[in-house]
This record gives C-alpha cells, structure tokens and sequence, in this order.
C-alpha cells in the first residue's frame, strides 16, 4: 500500500488543526503510513508543529487554481473541513456561499480529478455543520414531504455535496 497524503482544507482552524496534530501523533490512517499531511487555510496557528511531514499552503478554497494546487495528484485523503460558519455565513452571504459552496465543488472536482489520475480515487471526508441538523417541525415536514428544508444559509451549502456526489465520478468513492 502507498503512504498516505492527506490534505485538511480548513487546516488552520480549530477543528482541522485538532485533526492534523492528533493524525501526525498517530502516524497512520486506516493502517497507512502517513507521509505528507498538508495543512490548507487562509492562516494558521503559531504553535504549528515542526515536522517533516506537515506542510501549509495559504490561499482561498474558493479559487478552482488554488484547490488543484492543494490538492495534488498523489493525494490519497481530503478532509474537507474549510467552511465559514454559524453568524458570518448569515452576516456575508456572498462570503458563505463562495467558500462554503464554491470551495466544495472545487473541493469535489478536483476529487474527480485525482481519481482520473490516480490508480485509486482519494478517499473524500466533508464534515457537515452542526446547522444542518432540523428543528423537529422541520423534521416533520421533512418526512412528509420527502425533501431536505434548509434552517439557513449554512444548512443550505450543508445539504449540496450530498445532492452533487450522485451526479460525479466521486461518488465512486
């Protein structure tokens, strides 16, 4: 089996940050040496650990170049953690539509990429948001009329992956 290349997009936030340190403590996934993890982000912390394996790239998850720059042909996992959230999704719209939307089917098409270049497709990790869960009314209404009903924004770019992946290569994974 080849050595893993991961990449966290959101890597320099909290969560993504919490999964890049415990990964590297770990020095496997899914039995798989790992041999590159890199971080993808606007910024990261201070405290970034030295280590060989670890690299960052700044940029915008939103820009098609910069994620197929982020996500090379050898990537063997994404964990695709990048995302604006709760209040300034609602209070930029366009912010959280660009990064949360946009910044997925980037995410997915270069997904779609590396499988076409790889003997293996990259196994894809999307982390939905917590506003995605329903009030139990929406619940409800969600059952009888066997359709998803987004609470908000962030809902809304929540439920997309889920819809485009039938429709791409990806969803082979």
């Amino acid at each position: 089996m080849p050595d893993m290349k991961i990449v966290i997009t959101g890597g320099g936030g909290f969560i993504g940050f919490k999964l890049a340190k415990a990964l590297l403590a770990r020095g496997t996934l899914a039995a798989e040496k790992i041999a590159r993890l890199t971080l993808v982000d606007q910024a990261f912390p201070a405290d970034l650990p030295e280590d060989p394996r670890l690299a960052t790239l700044a940029g915008d998850i939103s820009d098609p170049g910069f994620a197929a720059r982020a996500i090379a042909t050898d990537t063997t996992s994404i964990f695709h953690l990048a995302a604006v959230v709760s209040g300034a999704a609602e209070a930029d719209f366009d912010l959280g539509m660009r990064v949360n939307l946009q910044g997925m089917r980037n995410v997915l098409e270069q997904a779609r990429r590396v499988f076409d270049a790889a003997a293996r497709p990259p196994r894809l990790v999307f982390a939905s948001s917590v506003a995605a869960v329903l009030s139990s009314r929406a619940v409800i209404a969600h059952r009888w009329l066997n359709c998803s009903l987004p609470t908000c924004s962030v809902h809304a770019t929540s439920m997309v992956p889920r819809e485009l992946c039938p429709n791409r290569k990806v969803d082979r994974f």
